[in-house]
């Protein structure tokens, strides 16, 4: 059993290699509809979201962190590149900055409870 990326085992789904049991996001995949979630198998709120973005220091100045941005949502939602993300099981978002420094909140502070909550020290 593991616990790993659709765009890392997606083709050997499809060849019937590997048998998916759940996906650990609040909604099924688009990728693979009707594999259920986690919280709809037996855990629910349960959500475990991996997510890819483009980071840069703290005080990178707002203009050039706009233009980044602006650029980052272009590149992706191309055509043909989204189409090759999603094929390969990537959900493209391309939400705000705010969106993801949040989101990026979020995650840390509810690993942390986890990690708290499981017994791993944090210090």
């Amino acid at each position: 059993m593991l616990c790993i990326t659709i765009s890392s085992v997606k083709q050997h789904i499809q060849q019937g290699r590997v048998v998916p049991l759940a996906v650990t996001t609040a909604k099924r995949s688009p990728s693979l509809p009707e594999l259920p979630t986690i919280a709809e198998s037996r855990y629910p709120g349960f959500d475990a979201t991996q997510w890819i973005g483009v980071l840069v220091p703290k005080a990178t100045p707002k203009a050039i962190v706009n233009k980044l941005h602006k650029e980052v949502i272009r590149i992706i939602t191309l055509p043909d590149v989204r189409g090759k993300l999603l094929v390969t099981g990537v959900e493209v978002v391309g939400n705000t900055p705010e969106a993801f420094a949040a989101q990026i909140c979020t995650d840390a502070d509810n690993y942390g409870k986890l990690a708290v909550d499981v017994g791993i020290r944090l210090d």
